[in-house]
């Protein structure tokens, strides 16, 4: 009976002794795959953050995707672009500069989407010069629809298939949060070429432009467009050309499909 008793109680040692081992192991087991999953995030982030092209912000997601010149020297630097949305796998992308100083139209044509010099531009040089193939494999067509202005009634043109194409009134409204979120600042090429910046508004630290929207303005001869303090103008500015000094920033916009596999293969 006693050797019984003796039994049970080493085995009884032997169990408690077996489950605190058991525990310290996974305690460190834990610990060291906390560790690690925490190195391997590091990792990625500092690896993405490093690219030449990818996220920049995890709070208000900026990639770089496409190459434009942008110092004063005209020398090629990545394009940065904010994400306004995600609707399912494809992401509407906005630079974050007035990247060139562009008038909307040519020469005397009606201030329409669908005609207008600055949309020519937007997808032929701009799309064929400024992109790798891989990145253009990633760029949707886009059925692009421009409203009536909604405050004058000015003719949007009909529907458009494009690549890159401006923001309209109602897109503007919608994506941005407030005026301060929708200031811009030009690229230091594009402040060179004549883009007329504010003597008060600033933007981390730059000076603020106006940038056009695809919406026509308050005539058949102008469009709408941003102000330096963000606000938004449906009356907007004449379409075409003015003097140095006075033009308006460009803004591209384009939808990207898969965006994060994108990220994920750079």
């Amino acid at each position: 009976m006693k050797k019984f008793k003796f039994c049970s109680l080493l085995l009884a040692a032997a169990i408690v002794v077996s489950t605190l081992f058991t525990t310290a192991c996974d305690d460190n087991s834990a610990t060291a795959t906390s560790d690690m999953q925490s190195a391997e995030a590091s990792v990625e982030v500092s690896a993405v953050h490093g690219a030449a092209n990818g996220i920049l912000s995890e709070e208000r997601q900026t990639v770089r995707f496409g190459f434009y010149p942008q110092d004063a020297n005209g020398n090629s630097r990545p394009i940065e672009w904010i994400v306004l949305t995600t609707e399912g796998e494809n992401s509407l992308l906005v630079t974050k500069n007035a990247l060139i100083v562009q008038p909307f139209i040519g020469g005397t044509e009606e201030s329409i989407w669908q005609y207008c010099a600055l949309r020519t531009w937007l997808n032929d040089e701009f799309y064929n010069h400024y992109f790798t193939s891989k990145e253009i494999a990633f760029i949707n067509i886009t059925r692009v629809v421009t409203e009536r202005n909604p405050d004058y009634h000015t003719y949007g043109g009909d529907p458009t298939q494009d690549r890159f194409f401006l923001l309209s009134l109602e897109e503007v409204n919608a994506y941005f949060a407030n005026d301060e979120a929708r200031k811009c600042a030009p690229t230091k090429l594009a402040f060179a070429r004549g883009v007329e910046t504010s003597k008060n508004e600033t933007v981390d630290g730059a000076a603020t432009c106006r940038w056009w929207l695809r919406t026509p303005g308050g005539s058949n001869y102008s469009a709408a467009c941003v102000n330096f303090d963000g606000s938004v103008s449906s009356a907007g500015e004449l379409a075409y050309k003015k003097d140095p000094g006075h033009d308006l920033g460009v803004r591209p916009a384009v939808w990207i499909k898969n965006l994060d596999f994108y990220l994920s293969t750079l």
